[in-house]
């Protein structure tokens, strides 16, 4: 599929817009209930199929799908100042630090399940890298999904001991903290993500991994055509379906059954590199090849404004379990979180839409990159915006 005028690809945004509309099906228990020292799934035998599906064919995929196109927006910042003759990173350092802060302030002042800052410094780790003489960055994402494997199954085996780490009573100071006033929020918020931080040794050998990946696809011609350039891909495919598919529903099942406490671990961490890729593979195919293209149009239009639209997803649920607003947290199941989920879904569909639909970045982009870089004229967003997609 051809760029437009804008210089955008049709297909990075319709994968956008799916990773967004997605992600809030996963991170919908972090916003409805306690997430802290505790699993976000519901319980009870009433809930296996809502556990089921969510660790089938949510949990950490769409995640996944999200870090790889930050890897694929890293590699086209990459390419274009390498072509102009700019140094690197150069301004895309700034840009990335931008990400943090609005990250940081995300995390801290709306919602403790942030990905942006994570993402952040996951992008300077990779500009560093990706900038060394023939790095070979194929080779070293997959050794890090070898590593991001050995982790999950670490901390899935050791998921029955995990509740005897955490501090006593966490789960109930969390509760606590969400329906209380807003400085019981923020101090909470604060202590998640100074925790989060000090766990990236965990998570960093997927977001690495994931971002070399999506590095290595733009670099391959991949990104710009994934029909001729098909043959590079389709054994990871062909993993990611064949093997990792497979593996995933078992373990869901053992998990959503009570067989495997903190068997999630394992999907999030290690099945996912090889079952995000090969999803997104397939989102660039169908993409490329034109059909059901009014199926793909609302979901290309969201993923223009996907950095805004994932902030609105933060707003809406925050003012629907909050005490600030409705005051829902920790009183709901899973049919009502799932019509949460499609209500917040369609109103950004519909609002991407219209405001999209006119061409203009979202207003969250606007500012970001009129920060980033202060000299560059105002355009509707480029192919190449690098790591402006979020979680």
């Amino acid at each position: 599929m051809s760029q437009t005028a804008s210089n955008r690809l049709p297909t990075l945004d319709v994968a956008r817009g799916l990773a967004i509309f997605g992600i809030l099906f996963a991170n919908i228990a972090a916003f409805s209930g306690p997430e802290f020292f505790a699993t976000t799934m519901h319980v009870g035998p009433e809930s296996f199929g809502w556990n089921m599906a969510l660790l089938t064919f949510v949990s950490g995929k769409f995640r996944g799908m999200l870090a790889i196109l930050f890897g694929i927006g890293l590699a086209m910042q990459f390419g274009k100042r390498k072509f102009m003759g700019q140094p690197w990173p150069g301004t895309y350092l700034r840009r990335t630090a931008l990400l943090a802060g609005i990250g940081l302030a995300h995390g801290v002042f709306l919602w403790s399940g942030d990905i942006l800052l994570t993402y952040a410094i996951t992008a300077f780790i990779v500009a560093a890298l990706v900038d060394l003489k023939d790095f070979p960055a194929l080779k070293v994402a997959l050794i890090l999904a070898g590593v991001s494997m050995f982790l999950g199954l670490g901390l899935a085996a050791a998921g029955p001991f995990m509740a005897d780490l955490g501090p006593a009573g966490g789960v109930e100071r969390e509760k606590a903290a969400m329906m209380g006033d807003w400085l019981s929020r923020l101090q909470f918020r604060a202590l998640f993500q100074t925790k989060t931080i000090m766990s990236l040794f965990f998570f960093l050998p997927q977001s690495i991994g994931l971002f070399l990946y999506g590095f290595w696809l733009a670099r391959a011609g991949v990104v710009a055509d994934p029909v001729d350039k098909w043959y590079l891909v389709q054994r990871h495919v062909a993993w990611g379906l064949g093997l990792g598919f497979p593996l995933t529903v078992l373990m869901a099942w053992a998990v959503a059954s009570g067989r495997a406490v903190g068997g999630e671990m394992l999907i999030e961490l290690g099945l996912n590199m090889m079952v995000a890729p090969a999803l997104l593979l397939l989102v660039f195919r169908w993409v490329h090849s034109q059909r059901a293209k009014a199926l793909a149009e609302p979901f290309r239009r969201m993923g223009r404004i996907a950095l805004t639209c994932y902030l609105l997803q933060t707003v809406m649920c925050t003012a629907y379990y909050y005490e600030w607003g409705l005051g829902y947290y920790n009183r709901t199941e899973w049919p009502q979180d799932l019509m949460v989920v499609l209500g917040v879904n369609a109103i950004l569909l519909i609002f991407a839409w219209f405001y999209s639909g006119t061409g203009r970045q979202g207003p969250v982009e606007a500012l970001w990159r009129r920060f980033a870089e202060p000299t560059r004229p105002a355009v509707s967003g480029g192919a190449g915006a690098g790591p402006g997609t979020p979680r």
